[in-house]
């Protein structure tokens, strides 16, 4: 039985025993970012997709987009709102790239929360995952307007 299990882990691709859960944010150790900022999504570019695909185009290969929870790299236009952490005036426009476990791919006009780690690579957290959203909001200190609204405060 043994030897059915080490032949299924050979013979899977490595992509797909990557992933262990989501890649998140470590709100314990804020200062191993080199930026944390609230920003809005306003391009997308699908960076590895693109390259991966004109690699199949040009061999005549048939193109397998195989179910992964690998979220391959894209590289996101961002109109910062808010520098929580690292140096930078707001608002700008920035590039950012990211990729991971289970990254959601974000829509145009998305809110979110980005950590930049010192790779140079985003961990974003957007608004539309609701809980987890407000959450990491509310541990760097930072209300929404909902929660404003919810707690009858106008304080920022």
């Amino acid at each position: 039985m043994n030897k059915y299990i080490l032949v299924l882990i050979l013979v899977t691709p490595l992509q797909v025993l990557a992933c262990m859960g989501k890649t998140m944010p470590n709100l314990s150790k804020i200062d191993s970012y080199t930026s944390i900022f609230t920003g809005e999504v306003t391009g997308i570019q699908v960076t590895e997709y693109q390259k991966n695909r004109i690699e199949a185009i040009n061999e005549g290969k048939k193109f397998n987009n195989w179910f992964s929870d690998i979220t391959l790299e894209h590289e996101l236009t961002i109109i910062v709102n808010k520098f929580i952490t690292g140096s930078g005036s707001a608002p700008q426009v920035i590039k950012i790239k990211a990729k991971g476990c289970a990254v959601q791919l974000p829509q145009m006009k998305m809110q979110g929360v980005f950590f930049i780690k010192p790779d140079g690579y985003a961990i974003p957290i957007y608004a539309l995952e609701g809980q987890r959203y407000s959450e990491t909001l509310l541990k760097l200190g930072k209300y929404t307007r909902l929660t404003r609204r919810s707690s009858g405060t106008n304080n920022p």
